[in-house]
């Protein structure tokens, strides 16, 4: 009802006057009241951001999925194969750091393994010190072609 009505209804003496004021205060219910478009809209608006947050809760499964599961089984996997190489690492360094340095391309071959000093005042800490690799082409490139060997 528009508000030139609903002002004219309720003032209207004659016309509450001659219903007893009860007709009045239902058209003031209904000119106050919301309206069924304004409950569609909401009804609509809440459609809209439930289907939204189900859209986020299903990536957010989706990428749960991608992301812990693949690292989970690999912590399974290997943490047993951890321990060992710690507890060599730490027993045997020469030895340990000897066979995984071997795992990686180097420019020039180091001849030492490990050159350390823990004299007072003089600490010094070198690995692999007389070799000379690029750390660019082991991340990158060396992967690179393998995976063109691979897939050539």
């Amino acid at each position: 009802m528009t508000p030139f009505l609903t002002a004219r209804a309720t003032d209207s003496s004659l016309f509450g006057a001659a219903q007893g004021g009860e007709i009045t205060e239902a058209i003031k219910r209904t000119a106050e009241g919301p309206k069924l478009a304004d409950v569609w809209n909401l009804d609509r608006e809440i459609y809209t951001l439930m289907a939204a947050w189900m859209d986020i809760q299903q990536r957010l499964a989706t990428y749960r999925a991608v992301v812990t599961v693949p690292w989970s089984r690999a912590f399974e996997r290997y943490s047993g194969a951890y321990d060992v190489m710690y507890e060599t690492s730490m027993s045997a360094p020469e030895a340990f750091w000897l066979h995984h340095g071997r795992c990686i391309d180097w420019f020039k071959p180091y001849t030492k393994v490990k050159n350390t000093s823990f004299a007072a005042g003089a600490v010094s800490i070198h690995w692999f010190e007389d070799g000379t690799t690029n750390v660019g082409y082991n991340c990158v490139d060396r992967q690179g072609c393998a995976h063109l060997i691979v897939k050539g």
